[in-house]
């Protein structure tokens, strides 16, 4: 007993394995019959898909243009676009290395030339560990650091006044215990 396959109407021997088998003459007739092609909505590239599913867009990246048009930035550095969860943002890089090349996090911009530089009395400290070297000039410890003002004026941050002491070394100097040459 012959049949004809279903897509492409050539005669086919039937066999009683698969229902597949007896509708089509291949496995690729199946599959073509079964699926569809369609155009991406936002690329409008064409994609195969089953045809049980009412699919619109070729990948989940597409999908999320449809869905977040306007969260879609460039990297300031290479103009990729990507996804940016935080899409207020100006300043948005794609990875690590682009965030770096930009220069944003440039040593050319600490303390007062830097925008972000905040003055007080407690910003001198993180400024001496940088730039001084990190033991006690007193004792050589490296544990515990501390930044001590040589006149003991608060609002006068320059290098030249501050020095490095260990805790211990910086107690005794303030309880009188030794003074600072």
């Amino acid at each position: 007993m012959e049949n004809t396959c279903k897509f492409c109407n050539k005669i086919k021997p039937v066999t009683r394995n698969h229902r597949a088998d007896r509708l089509y003459c291949s496995r690729a007739c199946y599959n073509l019959h079964h699926h569809t092609i369609t155009k991406c909505l936002v690329c409008n590239k064409e994609f195969i898909h089953h045809s049980t599913k009412k699919r619109q867009f070729c990948s989940i990246s597409c999908s999320n243009k449809s869905r977040y048009p306007d969260k879609f930035k460039k990297c300031k550095q290479c103009g990729k676009e990507i996804l940016a969860l935080n899409w207020k943002r100006e300043n948005i890089f794609c990875s690590v290395e682009c965030f770096d090349d930009s220069g944003i996090r440039s040593l050319k911009k600490i303390r007062e030339k830097n925008p972000n530089f905040i003055t007080g009395k407690f910003s001198y400290r993180s400024y001496a560990l940088r730039e001084l070297p990190n033991l006690c000039a007193i004792c050589n410890s490296i544990e515990k650091l501390d930044a001590h003002h040589i006149d003991s004026n608060r609002d006068n941050n320059d290098l030249s006044n501050l020095i490095i002491l260990c805790h211990a070394c910086h107690m005794k100097y303030h309880h009188g215990t030794f003074p600072l040459d």
